[in-house]
Parts: structure tokens; C-alpha cells; sequence
């Protein structure tokens, strides 16, 4: 950039002053996105490739920190970083996104987030729809229990070898079964077991 721009003498100033402002910032971000020599104005510095760089680097940075958060264990487990709006692409009704959006994101109300609220210890966080005595979690709610097992049938003929409902277990069986390519299905049975589950909670 020219001597004459205001933008450079600005620059100039306030560096010389050594005062905290735009230009520390400025220095930071360039610095934080690894290019380093871009901190001055004799060198131009391409804003593509620095945005380019700082969404990587705060995506990665992201993903790192929740994957120490219990509060998202399931949406680490599930997502589809290959493609991460296939969920939006979906034509899923009102109820259906809703369900499987708030089970990805562990805020359906299934006892391991309800006793999140309540103070209760992990362990005693108990399916109240069988008689295994475990943990109530998504892939608990949707893959194990008992209470639900005609509706899981019912989706797994439905999926038929779209899904391997036999081989794959636990974390693994949940992320295929809410894989874009057959969250159609998944969706409509997720919805109906859910709306059962209320039936063993409210009594």
C-alpha cells in the first residue's frame, strides 16, 4: 500500500506510540493465521486466504474444546463433518427435524439430560422404559431399550440393508441410522418412539 494512504499512516503513528489498538489486533490475527509476513503494509496481505485460514484454524480449534464437553458427546459422535448441512437438505416435517435435532444435540429430554438439571448423579440417570437398569442415553433411547423394541423392528425392516441393524452396535449403529442418505426413515420412527416414550414416563 502507497505511504500517502491514511490507512499507513495511521499505522505508522500508532505503532510508534506503542499503544494498544487496531494495529496489536491486526498483528494478532495475522500472527494467530500463520502469516506472519503480512504484518506490515509493504507487503500485501490476501484477505481470501486469511479468512480461509482463520475458519480452519477456529473450526479445529472448535472441535477440539467439545469434544471435552459431556453436554456433546452425542452431536461428536454423530455429525457428518463431510457434509455438514445434509440435515438442512432434508425435507423432514416440523416434528421429525425437531426430534432428531434435539437428539443429536442432547437436549430431548431422555434422563441423561434431565438429570443434568437436577443435580443427579450419572450413574442413576436410569431408562425409566426397561428393566436393564442403564443409563438413559440417545443411543440407549434409540438402539437397547426394551420399551421400544416393536418400533425399533418396525424401522429396521423398513431400512433393510441400508443399514447393518445386526453387526454394528452402540455409537456405530446410531451414526448409520441418522446418516443423511436414510434420516427419512429414522426420522418417522424416532418421532413414533419417542411419542411411546411419554406413554411409560406420564403414567
Amino acid at each position: 500500500m502507497e505511504e500517502d494512504r491514511l490507512p499507513v499512516k495511521v499505522y505508522k503513528w500508532m505503532e510508534s506510540l506503542r499503544v494498544d489498538g487496531w494495529v496489536k489486533d491486526v498483528k494478532h490475527i495475522i500472527t494467530y493465521a500463520n502469516m506472519d509476513d503480512s504484518q506490515d503494509f509493504e507487503n500485501k496481505c490476501d484477505l481470501d486466504v486469511l479468512q480461509a485460514r482463520l475458519k480452519v484454524l477456529n473450526r479445529d480449534k472448535w472441535w477440539l474444546e467439545a469434544g471435552t464437553k459431556t453436554k456433546l458427546e452425542t452431536f461428536m459422535e454423530v455429525f457428518d463433518r463431510s457434509d455438514p448441512k445434509g440435515l438442512i437438505k432434508c425435507n423432514l416435517q416440523q416434528n421429525q427435524r425437531s426430534v432428531v435435532a434435539r437428539l443429536k444435540c442432547r437436549v430431548l429430554p431422555l434422563m441423561v439430560e434431565v438429570g443434568r438439571f437436577k443435580n443427579t448423579p450419572r450413574e442413576k440417570r436410569i431408562c425409566p422404559c426397561c428393566t436393564k437398569q442403564a443409563i438413559e442415553t440417545e443411543v440407549h433411547f434409540v438402539t437397547v431399550c426394551e420399551g421400544f423394541e416393536d418400533e425399533r423392528k418396525a424401522m429396521y425392516a423398513e431400512l433393510g440393508s441400508k443399514v447393518d441393524s445386526k453387526n454394528l452396535k452402540g455409537e456405530q449403529l446410531l451414526r448409520e441410522l441418522l446418516k443423511n442418505n436414510v434420516i427419512k426413515i429414522t426420522a418417522k420412527h424416532l418421532e413414533h418412539m419417542f411419542e411411546v416414550r411419554k406413554g411409560y414416563v406420564y403414567l
